[in-house]
């Protein structure tokens, strides 16, 4: 319950940061299809459409966060259309005998914040929240969609938000969830990769959305995404 607790307030503290210190006009980095952490053993990838901004990349002691988002909101290029929808992906460093989470336990971590459902499937703990994703992003759902999940020995925690009254606040939030959390392990090694492996990889895969020469950065796509937000 601990792990869960810190796990959580590691991931709502950066994005509160991030929505108060929007970056600069251009200033933001070029979407990227995957990121490695921790040597390789947690690799985030986004599902079809979907993309990471490097800038938003935050790496504290207690975990790692990034963002993803529409590869179109992110870099201004037309591509793959897929429903607006903001993820986050948060990551604590490797510990022996990381237990898997469970939607229950979610929940218990997450009061008072009452959850409108949940579940446990393949290795995935899903909830639904009848409240914050609002005060995460303005302009956003209040609904809104968090899983966890144990993953060569880290854990692993989800969220997606979608605008005011979308369908990704809705049933589409959990399955956007579900496909979020499929690429990690899809793309995710099963053992430490040998020194220089995670570069490698992170340059192996060419994508059109890369070639973008001037990133909106998280400000622009913030306030892409919901349009009501400061």
């Amino acid at each position: 319950m601990r792990a869960l607790k810190v796990l959580f307030l590691a991931a709502l503290l950066p994005l509160a940061g991030c929505m108060n210190s929007a970056l600069a006009p251009g200033g933001g980095a070029k979407a990227m299809r995957e990121m490695p952490l921790y040597g390789g053993r947690i690799v985030v990838r986004g599902p079809e459409g979907y993309c990471i901004d490097p800038a938003s990349r935050r790496r504290q002691s207690s975990a790692t966060l990034v963002f993803l988002a529409s590869c179109e909101a992110l870099t201004g290029q037309r591509g793959f259309r897929v429903d607006p929808a903001l993820m986050t992906v948060t990551v604590t460093p490797r510990r022996p005998g990381t237990e898997q989470p469970t939607a229950r336990g979610i929940a218990r971590a997450m009061a008072p914040k009452q959850p409108l459902s949940e579940s446990d499937e393949n290795g995935l703990a899903i909830v639904h929240f009848n409240t914050g994703g609002d005060g995460a992003l303005p302009g956003g759902d209040p609904r809104y969609w968090r899983g966890g999940m144990a993953l060569n020995g880290h854990l692993v925690s989800l969220a997606v938000y979608g605008p005011d009254g979308s369908r990704i606040a809705g049933p589409g939030g959990r399955a956007l969830l579900r496909g979020l959390a499929a690429e990690i392990r899809r793309a995710s090694t099963v053992s430490a990769p040998a020194p220089g492996a995670a570069r490698a990889r992170q340059g192996t895969r060419q994508d059109p959305y890369t070639q973008e020469k001037k990133p909106r950065g998280l400000g622009a796509l913030l306030g892409g995404l919901f349009p009501n937000s400061g």
